[in-house]
């Protein structure tokens, strides 16, 4: 069985920016023991796609693409692959399946797979849909065990360091997988007999559990904002949110979660959030340290919610700043943390801060539990 990897995108193919997640792909494969065999890159053509997936069917089992535009049915891929049903003769009939809105194309002798080309979406497919699959149907000669554990509000540095305590040959088993403040911790265990594996997995398992305890909130393809809002939602608490300097909502994404929760949102720049929620009009910035706090009182009040939030994205000299502050009956929490420039997954970080501190809170008040 081979497997062969193309990456899709005009800006990775005049190296404007690295391919990190092919070297993703890449790693998590050979951890796996699935073999590849050849990494392509390609423009944003058609032509020259067909080309490529024509040569890959000839020495390969199993394509995996990442990029173009997969999601989309009029997408690169989704042309690509109706073009291949009528050019190229691959035995049997292709068996479509999906892996929540990216193709999985299954014939007799080949499969085609699709995977998104943002960093965070592409490894959650990866590891909660596609590895699990390749697994289960191209299983080596070693019985392989592996989960993946959910970590927020702790630095991938800082996880290893409380994980050197294991013995070397229970490392080897560890991977990690880092993005924008949160972790995917993969333990793997490989043996000749089955139950032995399951063992091993269990004790490794339960010694990563013991070392990072609270940081860990889910396995598998848990999510944070999914945690974060069942609990809102089981222990009925209601929150309002203001997201200041912001371009995405994390009270959106919240929602989207879970439904039925009740959440209060505002989604503004800082004059039209104290205009919202009846505070005075000025000329010139606030100080913000009193300003940050004032918000997040004044959204439990306004709204008449059990916690108020902000989420505050600034730039300050030479970078960005996130500032997180909640506002209950028992007090004000506040959560910071600075950026070098304006990294692109800023918007992530924020998200990331911000349902992390709440978890913690909620975790530490003892309110929603």
């Amino acid at each position: 069985m081979n497997i062969e990897l193309i990456s899709i995108g005009n800006r990775l193919l005049l190296s404007d920016i690295l391919d990190i997640n092919v070297a993703y792909l890449a790693r998590q494969l050979h951890d796996a023991a699935l073999p590849i065999v050849c990494k392509t890159t390609v423009g944003e053509d058609i032509t020259i796609l067909l080309d490529v997936l024509q040569a890959a069917i000839r020495r390969s089992e199993i394509i995996i693409i990442i990029g173009g535009q997969a999601e989309r049915p009029d997408g690169l891929i989704q042309r690509a692959i109706s073009h291949l049903n009528g050019q190229v003769h691959v035995p049997g009939e292709p068996h479509h399946m999906t892996m929540g809105v990216y193709p999985l194309m299954v014939w007799p002798r080949l499969i085609i797979a699709s995977l998104p080309d943002e960093r965070r979406e592409m490894a959650y497919v990866l590891t909660t849909k596609l590895l699990p699959y390749l697994q289960g149907h191209f299983s080596p000669k070693l019985h392989c065990r592996s989960v993946t554990l959910r970590v927020a509000g702790i630095a991938e540095s800082s996880i290893k360091e409380r994980l050197n305590n294991l013995m070397p040959y229970e490392l080897d088993r560890i991977s990690y997988d880092s993005y924008a403040g949160q972790t995917a911790v993969t333990l793997r265990s490989d043996s000749r007999l089955e139950e032995q594996a399951e063992i091993a997995l269990a004790r490794v398992r339960q010694m990563v559990t013991a070392e990072l305890g609270g940081y860990l909130f889910g396995e598998g393809d848990a999510r944070l904002e999914t945690y974060v809002a069942q609990i809102l939602r089981q222990n009925g608490c209601r929150l309002a949110i203001a997201e200041c300097g912001m371009t995405s909502n994390l009270a959106e994404l919240l929602t989207t979660a879970v439904s039925a929760l009740s959440i209060s949102s505002i989604v503004a720049d800082w004059r039209q959030i104290n205009a919202e929620l009846g505070l005075p009009a000025t000329a010139s910035d606030p100080e913000w340290a009193s300003w940050q706090r004032l918000i997040a009182e004044k959204l439990r009040e306004h709204f008449d919610v059990d916690i108020g939030m902000l989420v505050h994205k600034r730039v300050i000299g030479g970078g960005t700043q996130i500032m997180i502050v909640l506002a209950a009956p028992e007090g004000v929490s506040i959560t910071e943390r600075s950026f070098g420039g304006q990294p692109k997954s800023i918007n992530d970080w924020a998200f990331t801060l911000g349902l992390d501190h709440l978890r913690r809170w909620l975790r530490v008040n003892g309110r929603c539990q």
